[in-house]
């Protein structure tokens, strides 16, 4: 029970390693430090100001010499403005790299959220974190593709449930008796979705060649359907690489020459029989 029986359930599964990142926390954090250093700031200046505007402290801005018997000003607002910084720096940097952690799938993020909220391991009030769900970030480093997003996301949905059966072994049915919990074999997963990233690939890229090639059309008509095959193939490759937009205009450059060729080819062959 408690806090153990929770680690170990969030550990069977590297997906299950959600955290808060606690993105409005580091910046109320900055933004008051961003205050008190812009405050000594505008203190150290109007000293400079004092010390330029009176020649017998102009000595103050030519070197860092410093007597005990000296005002002491500069040098206590220099050395907040220092522990302030470094403190800023800090918490702005860890911050950067809690942002730059992944975020996690809201699948993985409602498994464990359903799981703490049917099993209750903590006191009430202890779980709150986890209903953040726009805060979470993931430790896990390597992403899942869409295609075992799309897998798991509607593995109790027909027909992808036909699936379930296969995607565990007695590895994962032996690590729960709990019948609310279901492990999935990671190897099972990724085989099967890249099974689906093939199958979904060789069907875009060439069925038009079929209907182009076997199917009588008209100009008119071939045109369209290499057009829509072309963003047929430019939508798939949004979706598998996650939005990045050079490979997706590469991708799309690429088939859309290749139908242009094939096109072609075929016209110059039906002028030439005509």
């Amino acid at each position: 029970m408690g806090f153990p029986r929770l680690s170990k359930y969030i550990a069977t599964n590297d997906g299950y390693q959600v955290y808060r990142g606690f993105n409005s926390g580091h910046i109320r954090l900055l933004l008051k430090y961003e205050v008190e250093i812009t405050e000594l700031e505008k203190r150290l200046e109007k000293l400079d100001e004092g010390d330029i505007a009176n020649p017998d402290m102009t000595y103050r801005l030519r070197n860092t010499r410093h007597e005990p018997h000296w005002d002491t000003e500069r040098r206590e607002l220099e050395n907040d403005l220092e522990a302030k910084l470094m403190k800023y720096d800090e918490i702005l940097l860890k911050h950067a790299q809690v942002q730059g952690l992944a975020r996690p799938s809201p699948r993985n993020h409602r498994s464990v959220f359903n799981w703490i909220w049917t099993n209750k391991p903590l006191d009430k009030g202890f779980d709150d974190f986890i209903f953040f769900a726009n805060d979470m970030v993931t430790t896990k480093t390597c992403g899942s593709n869409y295609f075992e997003e799309f897998i798991e996301e509607n593995i109790h949905t027909w027909p992808v449930s036909k699936l379930k059966r296969y995607l565990t072994t007695d590895t994962e049915r032996d690590m729960t008796s709990d019948l609310n919990v279901t492990y999935y074999s990671q190897k099972q997963l990724e085989s099967f979705a890249g099974y689906l990233l093939i199958g979904t690939t060789v069907v875009t890229l060439l069925l038009p060649v079929f209907l182009l090639f076997l199917v009588p059309m008209s100009r008119i008509l071939m045109c369209f359907t290499a057009s829509v095959f072309v963003i047929a193939l430019a939508c798939l490759l949004f979706v598998v690489t996650k939005g990045n937009v050079y490979r997706v205009f590469i991708g799309t450059a690429t088939y859309g020459a290749v139908l242009v060729v094939f096109l072609g080819n075929i016209s110059a062959e039906a002028g030439g029989v005509n």
